[in-house]
Formats: C-alpha cells, structure tokens, sequence
C-alpha cells in the first residue's frame, strides 16, 4: 500500500535526521555486512519496525503459512526480520507457543508490548528468565511450539560467523535439539511491496552430530547462516541496530 511505504519512508528519515539512536552503530553493521549496500536500507527498516509498533496496537493481517506442519511439538528459529513482533502474534492465534524473548531496554515499550501480547487472545507463553531450558522442554512436551530468536549477541554463547565475522550467539537453541530431537523449523517475515506481512515457517532436516559441543557449535552456526541468507535476500527488513559483532569482553 502507498500509505504503508510513505510511512516508512518518513519515519526511516525522521530517526536518520530527528533522533539517530545508535545510528552509528547502524553504519557500521551496514559496512561491516554489505560494504556496498546504501543507508536507505537501514532507515527503510528503522521505518518498517516503527510502523510495526502502530500495527500491534491496531491490529495487522498477516499471510502466515507453514505453521499446521510445526503442530504437536517442534522448535522453530527466527530473527528481527521484517514486522516480526506482528507475525509472533499472529502465529500464536493459530498454534500454542512458546518463547524465548529478550525484554526491550526501554520499560515503556516493554510494559506496551507486554499488555499487547497479554491482551491479544493468543496462546503465547514467555519462558521464564530462570529456569528456561526446562520450561522450553516441558512445553515442546506439551506439544507447544518453541520459538528461538537467534540473531542477537549472547554474552555467554558461542562465537560463529556471521557476514565472515564473528557474533556471539545463544546456544540455546542448539542444547535443545541436540538433547531432544525435536522437528526443526525456521521461519522468515517480511512486508511486501504493497504493505502486505508475509510469514513462512519451513521444515529443516538437519543431521544432529551424536557429540553434543560439536552439535552446538554445528547447529548454532547453521543458524546463523540460515538467518544472513534471509537477510541477503531483504536487507532493508533486519533491524541493523543490533550490536551483533560487539566482542565479549566490552
């Protein structure tokens, strides 16, 4: 829709000129990734998240497909693509879930996206900060879908390329394939030309070495290739404000 892409583009600018947090930090990942990209790709996805904040609070239809296969129990990784907040949302109206979510740095945004997935009739269900590995197997026990965000530096992760460098990524998900064997899936979010938020979940058939530090190193790195092929294809949809490549001792 013409709106849609009108409002990101001047909200994309309005940060660019008006309030560039972490701008800096923006810049660098751009040139780091894709030396050749332009800035436009990073304030087109700064724009894109800002819109996705209005569409949670008003609602959004999303052509979600992939996720009837994930029923009865699976595991499923993503990333900050796209309107990703909207399509969690919308993809627990259709199967129970259940995540691994960051808390945002800002507590006004936390608390609004708390009170949106708290009041949205969904079936989604946050793991608990302590005790989370647990709580994830108890409820792919219960046939509940667990989803994994994996494209954020983890301090006490695992470094594995990404873009030929370097990120420290949770291992998380890795642990838990490799001692449960679940059905694995990954899944992709994007907003289309005309506006329209498209999600896809697709089935992955990876071999799970039998050792377990060489499966998370393996499995983990997977995912991460997974998510920076994503992200080649649609760079303008991954929030590049992230300080993915920061060292762990800073």
């Amino acid at each position: 829709m013409i709106g849609t892409r009108a409002a990101i583009w001047c909200l994309g600018w309005v940060w660019w000129l008006c309030i560039p947090v972490r701008r800096t930090v923006a810049r660098a990942n751009l040139a780091r990734a894709l030396p050749s990209a332009s800035p436009a790709l990073v304030r087109r996805a700064v724009g894109s998240v800002f819109v996705g904040y209005v569409e949670l609070l008003f609602g959004r239809k999303v052509d979600w497909q992939g996720l009837e296969a994930a029923r009865g129990g699976a595991v499923l990784f993503t990333a900050h693509l796209g309107p990703w907040d909207t399509c969690l949302l919308e993809a627990a109206r259709r199967v129970p879930i259940t995540v691994f979510l960051k808390v945002p740095s800002s507590p006004v945004a936390a608390a609004a996206i708390a009170r949106l997935r708290q009041h949205a009739s969904v079936d989604l269900e946050p793991l608990p900060v302590h005790g989370s590995m647990a709580a994830a197997r108890d409820a792919l026990a219960r046939g509940r879908l667990v989803v994994f965000v994996l494209d954020q530096r983890h301090h006490a992760g695992v470094p594995v390329p990404f873009f030929h460098a370097p990120a420290w990524t949770s291992a998380a998900f890795a642990a838990m394939v490799h001692r449960e064997r679940p059905r694995i899936f990954a899944s992709v979010q994007w907003r289309d030309h005309r506006g329209i938020v498209h999600a896809r979940a697709r089935p992955l058939f990876w071999a799970i070495p039998e050792a377990r530090e060489e499966a998370i190193a393996l499995l983990t790195a997977r995912t991460q290739a997974w998510i920076e092929d994503r992200i080649r294809e649609r760079p303008g949809d991954w929030w590049w404000l992230h300080r993915r490549w920061k060292p762990r001792n800073d």
